[in-house]
């Protein structure tokens, strides 16, 4: 299977993990798709503007090390912004 989306209760899962992340941080969108039996997972989170690059990439690094130590997954991408997009 490709291209189909995740199940649910695996994009809840990813939901969980990056909102209780970082109080500063807040979870804009997450894309998850099948990949053979793994996934593809985009997720796009949102840092205050006021943080340093040293700040965000630290916070970021960790949720992305907590992701791939508890979800199986093909690839994952993490961007991180400064405000919500307006889709």
């Amino acid at each position: 299977m490709i291209g189909k989306g995740a199940p649910e209760d695996f994009i809840h899962n990813l939901e969980q993990l990056a909102s209780t992340h970082h109080a500063d941080m807040s979870l804009d969108h997450i894309r998850a798709y099948y990949f053979g039996q793994r996934f593809i997972v985009e997720m796009e989170v949102v840092l205050p503007p006021r943080m340093t690059v040293r700040e965000s990439h630290d916070i970021a690094m960790i949720l992305q090390h907590k992701v791939h130590s508890s979800l199986a997954f093909a690839v994952h991408t993490l961007y991180v912004v400064y405000t919500h997009s307006s889709c």
